[in-house]
């Protein structure tokens, strides 16, 4: 399994963190939006999901400052974990993660970044699964998914 990020393009964590106001408007209008939205979200406001949203935008400005694949794959676990643990469906996260990804196209410019960018997106996507199994179990998925290609 890949446990590292691509070399990363110079400017890229910079270009993302310069866009995460415009980002995360976007993800969060998009959800809202969204027909399956309180299936999605249980109980919980839209003020914690914007909170989930812009929390997100940071720890993917950290992985690509960091370059440290290693750190998505612990986090994301235990953040499905948490946000089950509070009402969120499993599924919502596919669906964010799409929701990202249109973001990512409509609100950054440089094409280079945007296609590194969204190449970490759809990894994350691909391996929801295993996520999931990894939140259940408590594992990160460094650690739960060895076998993942």
């Amino acid at each position: 399994m890949q446990n590292r990020l691509p070399a990363l393009s110079p400017g890229l964590a910079e270009t993302y963190a310069a866009a995460t106001d415009r980002l995360v408007a976007h993800v969060h209008d998009q959800l809202t939006n969204n027909v399956r939205i309180t299936e999605l979200i249980g109980h919980n406001s839209f003020r914690l999901m914007r909170d989930s949203h812009q929390s997100h935008a940071a720890l993917m400005v950290t992985l690509f400052r960091s370059n440290a694949f290693e750190l998505l794959m612990r986090t994301i676990p235990w953040v499905y974990r948490s946000y089950h643990a509070r009402g969120f469906a499993y599924d919502y996260f596919p669906v964010e993660l799409a929701a990202w990804q249109i973001a990512i196209q409509e609100c950054l410019d440089n094409q280079v970044l945007k296609a590194e960018i969204l190449t970490v997106y759809e990894w994350m996507i691909q391996h929801h699964d295993e996520m999931v199994k990894c939140s259940i179990s408590g594992e990160g998925l460094f650690f739960c998914s060895a076998g993942v290609q």
